[in-house]
């Protein structure tokens, strides 16, 4: 299996932009387990997401 992985932060406006972006080719068992992979890795993203900006707004930035 191979796996990548690249993330890239700019300007925007007065604040900063985060663009992450995940990419990978999986082995036959990784194939065959595709929907369940795929509904835990979104589900593990948008909790992720939602702890760092709930986390940046404790702290006073502004998340968009």
């Amino acid at each position: 299996a191979r796996m990548a992985e690249d993330w890239r932060m700019s300007r925007a406006g007065k604040g900063s932009r985060l663009e992450w972006t995940i990419g990978g080719h999986p082995t036959l068992i990784g194939r065959v387990g595709r929907p369940a992979l795929r509904a835990v890795s979104t589900q593990l993203f948008r909790r992720g997401g939602a702890n760092l900006a709930r986390l940046l707004r404790e702290r006073g930035t502004q998340v968009a």
